[in-house]
């Protein structure tokens, strides 16, 4: 019987520290992935920074909260912050906390910055190629001196937690062109890993497969020609957008087989085969955001879940790409 609505209960809620991921819910089979998983565990048991680069959708803070999970510092918590999001002027309150009272507008009882936060455990310091300069001179002082001074205090505190960071820029390229710092770049590649991109991949049917799973969709089978137009597909918005695809496809289905006028891919793409627009990967990860938030009806943490993206990082982007809720 063919299911009427997507419904939010086939979307996994948001993660708590206590329900991270973890590299079991890494799903694929092609090489590239298999390597970078195998290092990943292996760097994981380390306390060495590790900097992940990889495409907008590729599955960046999954990677980071299995490490975490996998590591000495699982018990502890998790903490991911967007960089790129921070305002220039709440840097350190944001990253630091603040004393109470210690400016306008600030919490009497004071607050716990991100570091603080994260003691003892990982502090995920996501799109941080998007960080400006002087939030890159805050960071790499409190990274190399391992204490911090909230905002409106006096007293440092010594901080104790392992980095990982994550961006979809060639930070080499940044550096060349004096928008990152070659100091803090170092600081934060210990180890650097790069997740491959969808169309790298030789193993798509198996990801579309595991995905219905996940999404409560397990009966249903892939036509040929489905199978045809997934494996021809570029995928700009990576396992993000081809989630949002056939999270759609099942709901278009005849409830047994997804057939290849279900997978909505021109119409999302009419001129991508040409690549004719201007920006195919940001419109592509739009689309795919305004359909997670449809489907969890609005519900932020939900369509963060969904995505794979923390909540921090769910309200930046829809700030970047003016959608409401």
């Amino acid at each position: 019987m063919k299911k009427g609505i997507v419904d939010r209960q086939m979307i996994p809620y948001s993660r708590t520290r206590h329900h991270l991921y973890t590299f079991a819910d890494i799903k694929g089979s092609c090489a590239s992935l298999i390597r970078t998983k195998k290092m990943a565990k292996r760097a994981a048991v380390t306390d060495i920074p590790i900097l992940l680069i990889g495409e907008t959708g590729t599955g960046k803070e999954l990677f980071a909260q299995s490490i975490h999970s996998s590591s000495l510092r699982g018990h502890a918590p998790f903490i991911a912050v967007n960089c790129g999001a921070i305002a220039e002027n709440l840097i350190e309150s944001e990253l630091f906390g603040y004393i109470g009272g210690s400016f306008t507008g600030a919490n009497q009882e004071g607050k716990k910055g991100k570091f603080e936060a994260a003691q003892y455990g990982t502090l995920f310091l996501d799109e941080i190629g998007d960080m400006t300069p002087r939030a890159q001179v805050t960071l790499l002082r409190a990274l190399q001196e391992k204490e911090i001074t909230p905002v409106g205090g006096v007293t440092s505190k010594k901080v104790d937690v392992r980095i990982i960071a994550a961006t979809n820029k060639n930070l080499l390229e940044e550096i060349e062109h004096n928008r990152f710092r070659a100091d803090l770049y170092y600081r934060l590649r210990g180890i650097q890993l790069t997740l491959p991109t969808l169309r790298q991949r030789r193993d798509l049917i198996q990801i579309a497969t595991s995905i219905l799973e996940e999404i409560g969709y397990s009966s249903l089978i892939i036509s040929e020609k489905a199978k045809q137009k997934i494996l021809h597909y570029r995928w700009p918005g990576n396992i993000r957008e081809l989630k949002s695809i056939l999270i759609e496809a099942a709901f278009l289905s005849d409830g047994q087989v997804i057939r290849s006028e279900d997978l909505q891919i021109e119409m999302r793409h009419p001129k991508f085969e040409n690549e004719a627009e201007e920006n195919p990967l940001r419109n592509a990860e739009k689309m795919v955001i305004e359909k997670y938030l449809k489907i969890a009806e609005g519900n932020i943490s939900v369509a963060a879940a969904g995505l794979q993206i923390s909540r921090n990082t769910l309200y930046r982007k829809m700030k970047e790409y003016n959608i409401e809720v």
